[in-house]
């Protein structure tokens, strides 16, 4: 990632509940997490605990932010994700923070219900996807040093939008977070996303005019 003359190495880490649904034998551990909830969480202490020192030597190595993905955590709902998610979360991000590096929190689908406990893991960027119908409400409940990131379609406007329509989610989004926003696409970009596409997004979010119709590659 390229802030200004800058860049910024950013490195992944699973969380504790993407680790254990990515392991599972049968069906990722839903419903575990009500079946058995103690067994589940002393199961995510064991990940949570092995994460750490791979997050080390990714900041050893030179990465300036780590993210880490929990992605399971939109299927479970608010009660659950504070109990068995948020504090091992937690955890880590100050973990993260104690190496001296930033931490990047992602989950997918609509996170609306569980953005107010996301941010208060302390992640410095909290990511949000283009399911969240707007970004003023979470930006509302921001830290000093935190920052959203996010919510341009990414199939619908980064890959098959004008860029003009690009640059107009990306304008919405950066005036809903009142500024406070890395302007991105809400998920993964896709393979077939055309180049200008992306271009046309990181002109979005430099300020700058948009060029004009281009669908190509």
């Amino acid at each position: 990632m390229v802030v200004g003359a800058a860049v910024l190495r950013w490195r992944e880490a699973s969380s504790p509940e993407g680790a254990a649904a990515e392991t599972a034998i049968d069906e990722p551990p839903v419903g575990e997490t009500v079946l058995d909830p103690d067994a589940v969480a002393e199961a995510l202490d064991v990940i949570t605990e092995a994460a750490l020192p791979f997050i080390t030597r990714q900041v050893e190595a030179g990465a300036h932010c780590i993210g880490v993905g929990d992605a399971f955590c939109s299927q479970i709902g608010p009660e659950r994700y504070r109990a068995l998610a948020f504090p091992r979360e937690r955890i880590m991000v100050e973990h993260i923070h104690a190496l001296g590096a930033r931490a990047k929190l992602h989950i997918c689908g609509n996170t609306r219900a569980l953005l107010p406990d996301m941010i208060r893991t302390g992640a410095d960027i909290i990511d949000v996807d283009h399911l969240v119908p707007s970004l003023a409400e979470a930006a509302s409940l921001l830290g000093p040093e935190q920052v959203l990131c996010g919510k341009v379609d990414p199939v619908a406007v980064v890959q098959d939008g004008s860029v003009e329509e690009i640059d107009r989610a990306a304008r919405a989004d950066l005036a809903e977070a009142g500024g406070r926003c890395i302007v991105s696409a809400g998920c993964e970009i896709t393979p077939d996303t055309p180049v200008t596409h992306l271009r046309a997004l990181r002109r979005a979010a430099a300020g700058a005019a948009p060029s004009g119709p281009q669908r190509d590659a």
